[in-house]
């Protein structure tokens, strides 16, 4: 079992100067915020506004889907980090560098990832609403609720970008500060060589020490 660090005020201090813990507090909020201005779409109008019946083509109402589906999967995903990010500070991982390097690289992936699917929410929710009707969307509240729902999304591809870049400088700065991998690049034996050494030269050149003894010169 993993020891809790002793010093409560420090732990404190450490999640209130945690920069990654507030990146997963915004996202959570983000994530609600789209998730329930798409919701509130089909409450008030018993259809999504990107759906058949609220535009001029043939309508996608797939695009409330993906929205909906990529707000939850995030916030469940930032929730997950959040607790994650907590538990390191209260925990001492300090003996743990390679879990933890391990644990960034997989932040790094999964966060370039969900910035990628927010961007194609943003893209898909942005161009339904372009082709809506601007006389359904003049005066109507519900019209308000997908433009916050196409901001909000542009902003957590922003974010979510911004949590990749951190994870990925965490998981670099964990490996320059893991002490295994120093001694491996300071011993050439565990690089996987052993020097060569010249016996016969070395033993040619080396000079006799003071102890050696020296016959006399015949006579």
């Amino acid at each position: 079992m993993l020891p809790r660090k002793t010093d409560q005020h420090s732990v404190l201090k450490d999640i209130l100067l945690s920069p990654s813990i507030y990146l997963r507090f915004v996202a959570i909020v983000f994530a609600i915020l789209v998730f329930g201005c798409v919701s509130d779409q089909v409450r008030d109008t018993g259809s999504c506004l990107y759906g058949k019946q609220l535009t001029l083509n043939s309508g996608n109402i797939d695009c409330c889907n993906f929205a909906t589906a990529v707000s939850v999967i995030g916030l469940l995903m930032s929730v997950l980090f959040l607790l994650k990010d907590i538990s390191v500070v209260v925990l001492d991982f300090s003996h743990y560098t390679k879990f933890s390097r391990v644990v960034a690289i997989v932040e790094t992936v999964s966060s370039s990832l969900w910035a990628f699917m927010w961007f194609v929410a943003f893209v898909f929710t942005a161009h339904q609403l372009r082709i809506t009707d601007s006389s359904f969307l003049n005066g109507n509240p519900v019209a308000h609720c997908a433009r916050a729902a196409v901001a909000f999304s542009f902003f957590s591809t922003l974010l979510w970008i911004g949590m990749a870049i951190y994870n990925a400088v965490t998981a670099v700065r964990i490996t320059k500060s893991d002490p295994s991998s120093k001694s491996s690049s300071m011993h050439p034996s565990k690089a996987g060589y052993v020097p060569f050494v010249d016996a016969s030269s070395d033993s040619e050149d080396k000079p006799p020490s003071g102890n050696t003894y020296v016959p006399p010169p015949k006579q």
